[in-house]
């Protein structure tokens, strides 16, 4: 199983039971499509996990709409589908876990 711990950690070959058990910080679940956040478990659209895992992956960067958009759709720009996706994921993780940066996109923090 893969998942990424935090930002910028990854961990092979642990089984969920024991990889949950050990969390303290959100982890993106690679073969549920899931964030999980302690023990709570929140399920996450595909196009959804692939937003996140993207900004997960540049934490600490500012990504820009255009950015994003390429990382979920392998386009350039699908009007604004993007900021609708960032809004379902702040309901569904919380407002904090999502930064903007205004006029130049969206970034998650390192820590």
């Amino acid at each position: 199983m893969d998942c990424v711990i935090g930002p910028w950690q990854s961990i092979r070959g642990v089984t969920r039971g024991a990889l949950l058990s050990m969390c303290i910080e959100p982890v993106l679940d690679y073969t549920r499509f899931e964030f999980v956040r302690g023990k709570e478990r929140i399920e996450l659209t595909p196009t959804e996990f692939k937003l996140l895992a993207y900004l997960h992956e540049h934490a600490g960067r500012v990504c820009s709409k255009e950015a994003l958009a390429l990382a979920m759709y392998g386009q350039a720009w699908r009007g604004d589908e993007v900021r609708w996706y960032i809004c379902s994921l702040r309901r569904k993780l919380g407002a904090d876990v999502i930064k903007t940066r205004r006029l130049f996109g969206y970034y998650v923090s390192k820590s």
